[in-house]
């Protein structure tokens, strides 16, 4: 490196993960609850069990399905079947588009938002996500008991 400044840039780029963006959404609950899922620190039963949590000794959902993982909550969990409809339709008005993704792009825009569109579509993405997250209640009370 040519300089101090470039090496501790350089360093700090490879310690630091890349923040993912809020959007300016200044809902402080919502992005704590969405930065939790992003992080994999969330009340999900697989979150909860690759951390070791004892009240999850297995990742299955009480709909037993399935692993009870981001991708489960978000687009498959028979629970929230209303809550997904609530949001889908949102996203669709949003960006219709998004009819077009498989499973792991729409959870990616869910999550992160698209890097195509812009800041104010991504902020309502965002928001519309993290409305089905609050709809679904499956995060209220403690993270660990």
């Amino acid at each position: 490196m040519e300089s101090f400044s470039q090496f501790r840039k350089s360093l700090l780029s490879f310690i630091r993960p890349l923040s993912n963006s809020i959007f300016d959404i200044c809902d402080e609950n919502g992005l704590k609850l969405l930065t939790r899922l992003r992080l994999g620190l969330s009340h999900l039963r697989k979150h909860k069990f690759d951390h070791g949590f004892l009240d999850s000794l297995n990742p299955i959902w009480s709909c037993d399905l399935e692993v009870e993982d981001l991708s489960h909550f978000l687009l498959r969990c028979p629970n929230y079947n209303q809550q997904r409809l609530i949001l889908m339709n949102e996203v669709d008005i949003i960006y219709p588009n998004i009819s077009y993704f498989n499973d792991i792009e729409i959870l990616k825009s869910l999550m992160y938002g698209i890097k195509t569109v812009s800041i104010q579509t991504n902020s309502k993405l965002i928001s519309a996500t993290i409305k089905y997250i609050k709809l679904t209640k499956r995060f209220e009370g403690p993270l660990f008991q």
